[in-house]
């Protein structure tokens, strides 16, 4: 179990910690290409000492057979967690069912329609809690119908969906929609955004996303806003070296890799463009909750809190 950190509410305030849905991996820790189970546990505590006391590890499009071995590693640590560390609440497939148009920096090579027995493999080899797809590729209909059935929530993303396929892929079961604004089209995000059981993942980093449109986020959906780093490692993305650029990562081709942001900068990010308590419930209540884990963000007594920032 982990080791409530314990802070009174005094002159500085407190704050529950923070539930993270979308991180790839941090400093020197790529959650993909992890040699160890002790490389996760070295990123768990890292995440824990930043404030973050449970996240979701992406992984991105690679070969089954790499997949499969990152998913195994994973569950490893998912089931040996140390007190010092944060949880696994279980893995996010970021791919690869996903629009080549709109891949990014997952690898084309490796993307795939939607395939029952591909998915039935990794479901049988961990703890998959959320996969993010492209519904307008053949066969994403069902394969969103099957999540559901099994328990797997459902996140459009890497899309280039028009209005109708989108608004048919949420009647199907879709509930998330995977880093708004980035990497979609512009009729997924405006469907997303009046689909009223929508929760948008937003990179509040100022660079994936800018700070007016962060503030006009929580105008209109503020309500269903979980704010997610998508962070990186900083080590080479496949044949690429990552830069930093502008609070961001890219490739050297120019393609940008994911952020450097944690959850306590989006934090501060947030309440300083829109409010503290937004930023709190994006950032702690609302992801936790969400994920079916509601203690991990409350400030009763003997639950865990840590203090409150200045902005």
């Amino acid at each position: 179990m982990i080791s409530w950190q314990m802070v009174s509410h005094d002159e500085t305030g407190a704050l529950p910690f923070f539930t993270d849905l979308h991180t790839n991996g941090q400093d020197e820790i790529d959650l993909l290409t992890a040699a160890s189970v002790e490389e996760i546990h070295v990123l768990g505590r890292a995440l824990y000492r930043q404030g973050t006391i449970a996240y979701q590890p992406s992984l991105i499009t690679a070969p089954i057979n790499q997949t499969l071995n990152a998913i195994s590693l994973i569950e490893s640590a998912r089931r040996e967690r140390g007190d010092d560390e944060a949880e696994i609440l279980g893995i996010h497939l970021e791919g690869p069912f996903l629009s080549p148009e709109m891949a990014g920096v997952h690898p084309r090579e490796f993307l795939r329609l939607p395939d029952k027995e591909v998915i039935s493999r990794y479901l049988a080899a961990g703890t998959i809690s959320m996969v993010t797809i492209a519904p307008e590729l053949p066969g994403a209909m069902e394969m969103i119908s099957f999540l559901k059935a099994m328990g797997v929530k459902v996140s459009l993303g890497h899309s280039s969906a028009d209005r109708e396929v989108a608004r048919k892929a949420f009647s199907f079961g879709a509930t998330f929609v995977t880093h708004i604004y980035n990497r979609l089209s512009s009729d997924l995000v405006e469907v997303a955004l009046n689909e009223s059981e929508a929760t948008l993942m937003l990179i509040a980093d100022g660079s994936h996303v800018t700070g007016d449109r962060i503030v006009d986020l929580f105008e209109r959906a503020g309500e269903r806003v979980v704010a997610t780093t998508d962070s990186i490692s900083i080590k080479n993305l496949g044949d690429h070296e990552v830069v930093i650029r502008d609070g961001a990562a890219f490739r050297t081709d120019g393609t940008k890799a994911g952020s450097i942001a944690t959850m306590r900068s989006l934090w501060e990010r947030i309440a300083t463009l829109v409010n503290p308590e937004s930023a709190t419930a994006a950032c702690g209540a609302r992801p936790a909750t969400l994920m079916g884990r509601p203690e991990l963000a409350t400030l009763e007594f003997g639950y865990p809190a840590q203090r409150a920032f200045t902005t």
